[in-house]
């Protein structure tokens, strides 16, 4: 069911469930690693002020999800940072979080949207499958997080 959501830009009032959001979702489930700290700590520095963007899903005046749209390189996008609060999950808000991702990758003319996952994320994999991401048969190269163990590329025309 979808709740009446608002989707707005990165406040600096709005900065701190940025980082709550994300810390909550990633120390349920593995280990706060340095490149989460890095952009947690410093959103304005390490996404926004290298050309990303960054969401929050709003319900009344409560944030109750986050995302983000980091610039990797030429042309190169990641879906980053994605956090729904516990009590607002499977409420269609995830979806309308990456939509506004895609949305943006869109604008910018984007060549390539990739984002990293774990394969113990289940209802997230099904969501970004639904979404158009499409699993890539190895690790991304590079990456930064050790639980990665989930590479997708946004392709919708090749999504079932």
């Amino acid at each position: 069911m979808l709740e009446s959501i608002r989707i707005v830009p990165y406040q600096p009032a709005l900065r701190r469930h940025f980082y709550e959001l994300n810390v909550a979702w990633i120390a349920r489930f593995f280990a706060l690693e340095p490149p989460d700290e890095r952009a947690l700590l410093n959103p304005e520095q390490e996404i926004l002020d290298k050309g990303g963007c960054i969401w929050f899903a709003m319900s009344n005046d409560e944030v109750v999800g986050t995302c983000a749209l980091k610039l990797d390189g030429a042309g190169v996008y990641e879906l980053s940072k994605m956090a729904v609060a516990p009590s607002h999950q499977r409420r269609g808000i995830g979806e309308q979080l990456i939509a506004a991702v895609i949305d943006e990758f869109q604008a910018r003319q984007g060549q390539e949207l990739f984002l990293e996952t774990n394969a113990k994320l289940a209802p997230a994999l099904r969501l970004y499958e639904r979404m158009g991401f499409v699993r890539q048969p190895a690790l991304r190269p590079g990456s930064e997080y050790a639980r990665a163990d989930v590479h997708m590329i946004y392709a919708p025309k090749a999504a079932g």
